[in-house]
């Protein structure tokens, strides 16, 4: 199945079909779902496919066509998701740009997150806990790949720029984090929970300093670490703005 997005109305479409699958368990379950986001530069486009609660879970590939969502937000959730080809520039106030919920399998493939500004909410009656890009496990041995990925000119005071997280009894049995480029970020260390091993593979920070890594158990195995790069924010933010950022990338 393949559901082509180019306006807000076809995402609230996608939305609304993607949802009766879940919830209507007398049709036929559905092979992979395929779906297109906009081509080119699109603001303000949110997206919101799948229920880490819904009866029945699918799985989502979903494509960017040199995709770049200004001030936009994508929540995905399936047992496996994949997510390719995007750009988040920037994101609405309370929304985390990017969540991913999967109970097997998560894929980032050429995604960048790009000028994503959060503040960690304080005071009384303030419970939402911010975060610029969280991957959920909600099952037991989740397998996740990211990259390559670029993240550029993020802000997040007090707010971790990337969540690895367990829901209930779920928990991530590797994650690898390869080709990925960390530049010109001003925010918390990432926070690596209930994960059994973090394998680091060609990833570099420039322009940033002070701790990478938040590892919350002595039990999760951390292979590799961040090298020092020389990336140009500027120049790599205009890169990816402009749909050519991972050039060459696989």
């Amino acid at each position: 199945m393949v559901i082509t997005i180019d306006s807000a109305a076809d995402a609230a479409a996608a939305e609304s079909r993607v949802r009766g699958l879940l919830y209507d368990l007398s049709a036929a379950e559905p092979g992979p779902i395929q779906v297109l986001l906009p081509a080119g530069a699109t603001p303000g486009l949110s997206l919101r496919l799948g229920d880490p609660l819904a009866p029945r879970q699918l799985d989502l590939r979903v494509q960017g066509r040199g995709t770049v969502l200004q001030q936009g937000a994508l929540d995905l959730a399936g047992r496996s998701v994949s997510l390719q080809d995007v750009v988040l520039s920037g994101s609405p106030p309370g929304h985390v740009a990017l969540r991913i919920s999967a109970t097997d399998s998560m894929s980032l493939s050429r995604v960048g997150i790009v000028d994503v500004s959060k503040t960690q909410a304080t005071g009384p009656g303030s419970h939402s806990r911010q975060r610029i890009v969280e991957l959920q496990a909600r099952g037991p041995a989740v397998q996740v790949t990211v990259g390559p990925t670029a993240w550029v000119g993020n802000r997040g005071q007090g707010v971790p720029l990337l969540d690895l997280v367990g829901q209930g009894e779920g928990r991530f049995d590797r994650v690898t984090l390869v080709d990925a480029r960390f530049v010109d970020n001003q925010a918390a260390p990432i926070i690596v929970a209930a994960v059994g091993r973090l394998d680091l593979e060609r990833v570099t920070r420039s322009s940033e300093a002070g701790e990478f890594l938040s590892v919350s158990s002595p039990a999760t195995l951390v292979m590799g670490e961040a090298e020092p790069g020389s990336e140009d924010a500027p120049a790599l933010k205009a890169a990816l703005l402009a749909g050519e950022g991972f050039t060459g990338a696989p």
